[in-house]
């Protein structure tokens, strides 16, 4: 730590995490807070990016977070939408976006 006598204060969503325990419930799924945290993290991210990734094995439970936490936005009055792409069905340029170099422009 650079730094280690400041503790950093934890962005607090009380509404969020009460509405992913709503959605462990119904789905009876167990509240389990180092995967609410993920979740949290995820929502974050999300926040700050277009676009987003979720890679891992299969049944690490990457769908099981992504609904969680669309359904809790959801409930929390959030719009979600989920758009899922097949990588081998279209181009890096086409899923990613591209720089022309000529002019610096980002095309999506």
């Amino acid at each position: 730590d650079l730094s280690p006598a400041i503790t950093l204060d934890t962005a607090g969503y009380p509404e969020l995490e009460q509405a992913i325990r709503d959605q462990c419930t119904e789905q009876k799924l167990v509240y389990h807070p180092p995967w609410v945290l993920k979740l949290i993290q995820l929502f974050e991210t999300q926040r700050v990016r277009h676009g987003m990734m979720a890679l891992g094995p299969s049944g690490a439970g990457k769908t099981v977070c992504i609904h969680v936490l669309m359904k809790a936005m959801s409930q929390c009055g959030s719009f979600t939408k989920e758009m899922r792409m097949n990588p081998k069905a279209i181009t890096s340029p086409q899923m990613f976006g591209r720089l022309d170099v000529a002019t610096n422009d980002w095309t999506d």
